[in-house]
């Protein structure tokens, strides 16, 4: 019977905690392909330009910090106003198929960047690897906050392609919201 109550106790405060969960409405800022215009964009000020840029929208997010802002980042995005012909999904994460989530540790947060199974199409105006740096500037912009908790990413990429530079680490960690990279 003790086992029974303890049960019911832990399901009750699990189901408190969901159901007061913090939701606000937060800017998140998404990699975005500029497919379908006729525009070019220098998004990671170091001289490339290319067919993305990082633009943020409003997402109502709520639950756990890093894990919402994470998820938030990765939902698909098209283009309010888009006409016939302009492609249907603007968000790079989602047009490469990478897979990023985030898990909270009490002494430091991951953010796993699954970028093994990414494939950018010739046509799509990016190479991987800039949809890698896009990534790493919008994990960057969104995970700042109040939380001191490091942040650290773990790369996956694809296997049997060695395409990251040396100064590109597959392991890098964010110091207040920034990462060493």
């Amino acid at each position: 019977m003790n086992l029974l109550k303890v049960g019911l106790l832990f399901a009750s405060v699990l189901f408190a905690f969901t159901a007061h969960a913090e939701r606000q409405i937060a800017e998140i800022f998404q990699p975005t392909s500029l497919l379908g215009n006729d525009t070019e964009d220098e998004p990671l000020k170091d001289g490339q330009t290319m067919a993305a840029t990082i633009l943020s929208r409003p997402i109502l997010i709520g639950g756990a910090f890093p894990e919402s802002p994470v998820l938030a980042m990765c939902l698909p995005h098209k283009i309010a106003g888009a006409t016939d012909g302009f492609p249907k999904e603007s968000n790079l994460i989602v047009l490469v198929g990478a897979k990023i989530s985030a898990e909270w540790g009490e002494k430091c947060h991951t953010i796993i960047a699954d970028f093994s199974q990414a494939k950018a199409s010739d046509d799509l105006g990016v190479t991987l690897l800039q949809v890698m740096q896009l990534t790493a500037e919008c994990l960057q912009r969104n995970l700042r906050s109040s939380d001191s908790t490091p942040i650290t990413i773990d790369w996956k990429t694809p296997l049997g392609r060695g395409f990251l530079p040396t100064n590109y680490p597959k392991r890098s960690s964010m110091d207040e919201g920034r990462p060493k990279i």
